[in-house]
């Protein structure tokens, strides 16, 4: 089964908010406080922190909306970059839990030099 890019993005936007959500509980923390305010008992994985995130969003500090934006952003730029190595690679692949970005990091070698860059954030 084919699965149109839109979807596969909104897929990665969800990954790439469950990343955002361990980094800043983690490393640099600009939701550290949002996390244990609205999502104290949410385990990571299948999305459940970037749904609760997305849940609570106008409720979220500037510093972690801003986090947010910054991790919208990459996204996006993934987006643009590896939409082609999608297709060419991870076109059959089952979106939703890390199954693309999965892919394609297992495509490392074959996929554009621009889609590899746009991953590194990300890993």
């Amino acid at each position: 089964m084919i699965y149109k890019w839109p979807l596969v993005s909104s897929m990665i936007f969800a990954c790439a908010l469950v990343v955002h959500a361990t980094l800043a509980a983690t490393e640099e923390r600009p939701c550290r406080a949002d996390i244990e305010k609205f999502c104290p008992d949410v385990k990571t994985g299948g999305g459940r922190m970037a749904e609760c995130l997305q849940k609570h969003r106008k409720e979220l500090s500037p510093a972690c909306r801003v986090r947010g934006q910054e991790v919208r952003e990459r996204v996006q730029e993934a987006h643009e970059a590896c939409q082609e190595d999608v297709a060419k690679y991870c076109g059959e692949v089952r979106p939703g839990e890390g199954h693309i970005v999965t892919c394609l990091r297992s495509h490392d070698k074959d996929i554009s030099a621009d889609c590899r860059a746009a991953m590194k954030p990300a890993r």
